[in-house]
């Protein structure tokens, strides 16, 4: 990074490398940040709790960016190119029930971030696996 734009961005938060790419997502009372190398340690998906509700992060396989979904599941598996949970699956982005038949989606807020940005953004927000 430039050290002029640097100088711009006010006090780093130095808990992650400044450039690393990851996921974002926040709500009324949480802002988390979730680092792309560790979603790819978790075999490219996982599920986690935001605000008390189920939520799959997970590496967009068409895209290859990571992505969040809420779901009712307690398990999650990646195998191929699709995402499968207890209740049903995640196929090209498309949340589908144990028939296959597609259900609903509600996605939290989120963004696909460096981490300088998400955290001057959110100064103090958590970081998933931290």
């Amino acid at each position: 990074m430039n050290d002029r734009f640097a100088v711009t961005l006010g006090t780093e938060d130095q808990r992650r490398p400044r450039m690393e790419v990851g996921l974002g997502l926040w709500s009324a009372s949480t802002r988390r940040y979730y680092p792309m190398a560790l979603i790819r340690e978790h075999g490219g998906a996982l599920l986690d709790r935001l605000d008390g509700r189920i939520v799959l992060i997970y590496i967009d396989q068409a895209s290859e960016t990571p992505a969040a979904l809420f779901v009712h599941s307690a398990t999650v598996k990646v195998q191929n190119n699709d995402i499968l949970l207890d209740d049903g699956s995640v196929s090209s982005g498309v949340l589908l029930d144990r028939a296959g038949k597609r259900r609903p989606m509600e996605r939290p807020q989120q963004i696909f971030t460096r981490w300088y940005g998400f955290a001057l953004t959110f100064p103090g927000s958590e970081i998933f696996g931290q």
